[in-house]
């Protein structure tokens, strides 16, 4: 099984705080028979939760090779849960955003309330620049 977004990386947003805690999580995903997981810490443009694409990538090869040494037959893959927002296009073209593993889909957060203004233009301008949308939590 191949989960697409999970809060995995500790430190980065409102997932696990320590390494340890990613290690349990890893285990749990393991058990479950999960194969591949792909780690999607919040990117919420305007905020402190705008972690940079190279610390992601970084603390993924971390992650994995702590697996690796525990014996764990599981693989972490890059990604973001990207908050819709009229930054997106100017976050995409400085590339400063994550698509899942190396595919071209983002993982785009359904807002609580109300889509913001603007944001099927956000939309088409994620489309036309060759990305897929997964739509994270549509039941929002």
């Amino acid at each position: 099984m191949i989960d697409l977004h999970c809060h995995i990386l500790h430190n980065f947003d409102d997932g696990p705080q320590t390494n340890d805690e990613s290690l349990q999580m890893a285990k749990a995903y393991v058990e479950s028979g999960f194969g591949i997981v792909v780690a999607t810490p919040h990117m919420v443009p305007g905020t402190t939760w705008m972690p940079a694409s190279h610390r992601i990538r970084k603390q993924i090869a971390v992650l994995n090779q702590t697996i690796k040494v525990e014996g764990l037959k599981l693989k972490i893959l890059s990604g973001m849960e990207i908050a819709i927002d009229p930054q997106i296009p100017e976050l995409l073209d400085e590339g400063r955003l994550l698509s899942l593993g190396s595919s071209s889909c983002l993982l785009i957060e359904a807002p609580f309330q109300q889509f913001p203004v603007g944001w099927d233009q956000v939309i088409f301008s994620i489309l036309t620049r060759g990305y897929s949308i997964l739509l994270a939590h549509p039941e929002r």
